[in-house]
């Protein structure tokens, strides 16, 4: 490829708007607070990043809560808590009820000063999928499988 070609890409890439870049994705020099999968120097998946990854409510919701590991521990909590009920209570939770609960917490989470709400966008997945993850992961807790 030839450096004229290579300069009229990134010409094109960087005359993108910002609602044109991806919601999620934090600037090249982000700090070490961002909703990605990999921060800056990290390259390897772990269980850990997967986990928030699955727990952040901005792909599902477009709601961006900080900070970004909070959430995903408010989220996971939440997830062993209805894993618990479920087994007491031998019914699955629907995805309205999951919704109710989510929606909850993340209002509780703010008002409780626990984390800041940043600009949402639209979210990256509908809805109802990540609430359905959710739903496998309580899923898993149930049947006492590992998360």
């Amino acid at each position: 490829m030839s450096k004229s070609t290579k300069r009229h890409r990134g010409a094109a890439r960087s005359r993108r708007t910002s609602s044109q870049q991806h919601p999620a994705r934090p600037p090249r020099d982000a700090s070490v607070d961002v909703p990605w999968p990999f921060r800056p120097g990290e390259t390897e998946w772990t269980g850990e990043r997967v986990r928030q990854l699955l727990s952040n409510p901005v792909y599902g919701y477009g709601i961006d809560l900080q900070p970004y590991d909070t959430i995903a521990d408010a989220v996971t909590q939440l997830v062993h808590d209805l894993a618990e009920r479920q087994r007491e209570s031998h019914q699955p939770l629907s995805l309205d009820e999951l919704d109710r609960h989510f929606q909850a917490l993340f209002v509780d989470v703010v008002e409780r000063g626990v984390c800041v709400r940043g600009l949402d966008a639209p979210p990256i997945i509908p809805k109802e999928e990540w609430l359905h993850v959710q739903q496998v992961r309580i899923g898993r807790l149930v049947r006492g499988e590992p998360e």
